[in-house]
């Protein structure tokens, strides 16, 4: 039998050890060509459901805003690993609702289905007045490497 995988990298299981020399697949051989799927875009992505973007809108300095983000996971693998970036970790005003993730009240885990959503939930505590902006950055392993989510934080103060 002979197995091809159908991306660059070709796999191939022989019957008969002498075949393991000539070709997987010929006229005067007994192997069977079976073709398997390229599954290398079979991965985990997560995706904020609405708009990339969160506006907190105004809020007055030492008063506080929450908004509850939705993460969607529109791949084909099961996201695991998920948390904030420890490199990338939210600071004042915008922080967890409660201090850390996935907030309090969001429904994140360390895990997330293909086609599950779950929540996370940020404040935005302003202590003056000013336009803010930060990046939230949710960390996870798509099934093959770690990669980043990000969601740009708005908000006023005034």
């Amino acid at each position: 039998m002979c197995v091809r995988r159908l991306n660059k990298l070709s796999v191939f299981v022989l019957s008969g050890f002498a075949s393991m020399l000539g070709s997987c697949y010929s006229e005067n051989s007994s192997s069977t060509l079976i073709d398997i799927p390229d599954t290398s875009s079979n991965i985990a992505v997560l995706s904020v459901e609405g708009s990339s973007t969160v506006n907190f809108g105004t809020v007055t300095p030492n008063a506080s805003a929450d908004q509850t983000i939705t993460i969607k996971n529109s791949g084909y693998y099961t996201a695991t690993e998920i948390g904030e970036s420890s490199t990338e970790a939210l600071s004042a005003p915008f922080l967890f609702k409660g201090g850390t993730f996935p907030g309090t009240g969001g429904t994140c885990t360390s895990r997330l289905d293909k086609d599950a959503t779950c929540t996370v939930v940020v404040s935005f505590s302003p202590t003056e007045a000013s336009s803010h902006e930060a990046t939230l950055s949710i960390s996870y392993i798509d099934g093959v490497t770690r990669t980043t989510l990000r969601i740009t934080l708005t908000g006023l103060s005034s």
